[in-house]
């Protein structure tokens, strides 16, 4: 399967090749012999040269233990996992990661990284710009959770699937160029050959520059709206308002008649006061008699109160002494207790120190160590994609997920492919020279998957014409 040869074939190849050992009585063979019957049959099943020449390479590839590493990028809704699944069965490959399960390990792990919800379904308010850089921010942490699996397949020489939408391939340059056995040089005009295929005719800038035109549009129309409604409130209040005018004469005639009998029952008060203030000044100078006579007894009841509270004070400084004695060997066995403290928390930071120190080595990729690597970008076309964003949509129980892309589902589902497609139209933009662009069309998984098959093998073949293995 690996060498594209069908797999229906490669079992009668190997059958063949058993029947052929067998009647030879070819029980004990070498490498080389065996090989030699093999490409034989292979020839008279017809498929000899390259594909013999495949089979060599992969062999060779294998013994010396030569990483593969497949980087399969793409925006949401297009079918990568299926396809990376299909992908792995025919290159034999058992390692699959998928980024979805690293974002869901850094959301859990990372404090600061902790978004209420997925970003295809937060709500932006329409504010495009925040949403391409969230997305941008989100690749960089995801990107740090999948690079140590990166330089451990670089280092142990294991081969490896990685796919996902937040396998942005410009945060892989190092590792593409650096790090890379195959060396491809690429056309400039890939990218816009592959636009004309997706029917995208404009930039990210001005597709961004356009959606925050029309969000100014929709601003200015809602502020007229709501002037207009204004206005119409005024013009419906200005009858109401002459009614109003002729309440507050009333109420002022009202409010005249009630002062003046407020003055005339002032003018009572003020007199029954001067009365009360009178016999208030003699009842003062009687309480003030009964004072001086209290005053002399309760001076003699306090020189008594005095002795005794000299007496107290000089018992509770005898038992001071003695507590401070007991707290002296107490502060001791406290200090102590300090010590072990502050000791736990200096080993708890060397801890920290020692595994911050070998996630970060993780990351760094091995200096020497190289590998086949292959990015590969996976398109869809708008009016494709919409259709498996329709389908996706129909098939939800909970459509409480959609409540930031709308309000009604058919607005959600156009926000929602709106941003599938942007996050297309950066992957496309900012990924490297070296990235196999692959227009996926539906219901031709097998084309597809032949073509990625032979771009992968196109590339392996380079790395072993350049020497590398």
């Amino acid at each position: 399967m690996f060498t594209q040869v069908p797999y229906h074939k490669s079992l009668r190849i190997a059958m063949d090749l058993k029947k052929k050992l067998v009647d030879e009585e070819k029980v004990n063979i070498d490498q080389e012999q065996m090989l030699k019957h093999l490409f034989e049959i292979m020839k008279k099943s017809g498929y000899g040269g390259k594909y013999t020449r495949r089979y060599e390479m992969i062999i060779r590839m294998y013994n010396q233990r030569v990483p593969l590493i497949i980087l399969i990028s793409g925006t949401g809704l297009i079918g990568k996992s299926t396809l990376a699944v299909r992908l792995s069965e025919r290159l034999n490959l058992a390692n699959i990661l998928q980024t979805e399960i690293v974002y869901g390990l850094m959301v859990d792990h990372i404090q600061k990284f902790k978004p209420n919800q997925r970003i295809w379904y937060r709500d932006f308010g329409g504010d495009m710009e925040t949403f391409f850089k969230e997305f941008k921010y989100e690749c960089k942490i995801v990107k740090q959770g999948v690079s140590p699996d990166i330089s451990k397949s670089l280092r142990d020489g294991k081969s490896i699937i990685i796919e996902g939408s937040h396998v942005a391939l410009a945060n892989f340059t190092e590792l593409i160029t650096n790090h890379n056995m195959a060396v491809v040089e690429r056309q400039n005009n890939i990218k816009e050959q592959a636009k004309k295929k997706l029917g995208i005719k404009m930039s990210l800038i001005e597709r961004l520059r356009l959606e925050r035109k029309k969000k100014i549009k929709k601003n200015s129309q809602v502020q007229e709206t709501q002037k207009e409604k204004e206005k119409e409130k005024e013009k419906e209040k200005e009858p109401d308002q002459e009614k109003e005018k002729e309440k507050e004469k009333g109420k002022i005639e009202n409010q005249e008649i009630i002062k003046n009998e407020k003055e005339i029952g002032l003018e009572q008060e003020k007199e029954n006061k001067k009365e009360r203030v009178e016999k208030k000044k003699q009842e003062q100078k009687e309480i003030e008699k009964q004072k001086k006579n209290n005053k002399t007894e309760n001076q003699e009841r306090t020189d008594n109160e005095k002795q005794k509270e000299k007496e107290s004070e000089n018992e509770k400084e005898i038992e001071q002494e003695k507590e401070k004695e007991n707290s002296s060997n107490l502060e001791t066995s406290d200090e102590s207790d300090d010590e072990l403290e502050k000791e736990g928390e200096r080993h708890s930071k060397k801890k920290y120190q020692i595994l911050k120190k070998t996630f970060l080595e993780r990351q760094q990729l091995p200096k020497d160590s190289k590998g086949v690597i292959i990015p590969i970008l996976l398109t869809l076309h708008e009016d494709y994609h919409r259709s498996y964003v329709e389908d996706w949509v129909s098939c939800l129980e909970n459509y409480d997920i959609l409540k930031g892309c709308g309000d009604d589902l058919e607005t959600q589902t156009n926000n929602l492919l709106k941003r599938y497609q942007i996050v297309q139209q950066i992957l496309i933009d900012s990924c490297p020279s070296e990235t196999e662009i692959v227009v996926i069309e539906p219901g031709e998984i097998e084309s597809i998957l032949n073509t990625l098959q032979s771009a992968i093998l196109e590339r392996i073949e380079i790395a072993a014409n350049l020497g590398e293995f």
